[in-house]
């Protein structure tokens, strides 16, 4: 009797765990699907939306949940149009996403990402003169020179 139990016991936890395996692999074909997403807009692909008059279409506030601090910069910096001052990233993406203020560093982590994204040449630096600090904008709002484009360089001043 016990052997019966064991065994059903086993052929139940196999099931169970087959049931979870393709659970999750629904689930990774949907995060694929998301970061191929995010990729492809990151990498300006829709740069010339305006043009054909489609405009890029950005995360809702769930997905926006599950980007990279990069990513909710980038999602910042898009959703307003409009180059932006690192305290004032700071400030829109913790009340975009509420955990930046529980890190233990939060704005040294911020510091680190926007340096990253300027590296990676993600996002582009601006120093404005007789201003403190520097913008920071989106790769696509520059020319070949990394010139900020008439419009963007409005919103400077």
């Amino acid at each position: 009797m016990s052997e019966e139990n064991t065994a059903s016991d086993a052929k139940m936890m196999i099931e169970f765990l087959r049931f979870q395996v393709r659970e999750l692999e629904s689930q990774l074909k949907e995060a694929k699907a998301t970061i191929a997403s995010y990729q492809k807009a990151a990498n300006g692909s829709n740069t010339h939306s305006k043009e054909v008059g489609k405009k890029q279409e950005l995360p809702t506030a769930r997905q926006v949940k599950h980007l990279s601090w990069q990513g909710k910069v980038i999602f910042v910096l898009q959703t307003h149009e409009r180059p932006m001052t690192a305290s004032e990233l700071y400030d829109e993406v913790d009340a975009l996403d509420g955990e930046l203020g529980f890190k233990q560093n939060p704005k040294v982590l911020l510091s680190v990402v926007l340096h990253k994204a300027v590296k990676e040449q993600r996002l582009t630096l601006h120093k404005v003169k007789g201003t403190r600090g520097a913008y920071y904008a989106l790769k696509e709002w520059t020319d070949k020179e990394g010139n900020l484009n008439k419009a963007m360089r409005e919103h400077l001043f």
